[in-house]
């Protein structure tokens, strides 16, 4: 306000985000990221770097399946809320909390869709 212009609000600038051509809202590891905005002067670097596989099955608890309950328990587990794992660590945990055997078979079930995921599409 200090030279006479309205600032807005975070509500206003995100609708002002969405309607605009050239950017668009992505989830990358758990998080909403605006793509194409860039600090005026710098060079825009993407990260291509894939996903690791505690951040991918995060991702995964919207899904309607196995794979997305798996998900769903492993943000609502305390132990795991803020503590990254791969697959062996993850099935360690499941182990030690006597874990069913279809928690079990998720996790591998996540584990090959993973890797596929990451391999990247067949040209």
């Amino acid at each position: 306000m200090q030279q006479g212009l309205y600032a807005g609000t975070i509500c206003a600038w995100g609708l002002d985000m969405r309607n605009h051509p050239k950017i668009s809202k992505v989830k990358r590891e758990g998080l909403m990221v605006y793509k194409g905005i860039a600090i005026k002067g710098h060079a825009v670097k993407m990260d291509t770097r894939k996903p690791a596989f505690d951040s991918w099955l995060r991702m995964q608890f919207n899904r309607n399946d196995p794979v997305g309950d798996l998900a769903a328990d492993v943000q609502a587990d305390r132990r795991l809320r803020r503590k990254r794992f791969g697959y062996a660590s993850l099935m360690d945990h499941l182990i030690a909390s006597k874990a069913c055997i279809d928690a079990i078979t998720a996790l591998r079930d996540a584990h090959n869709e993973f890797k596929q995921a990451m391999k990247g599409p067949k040209p």
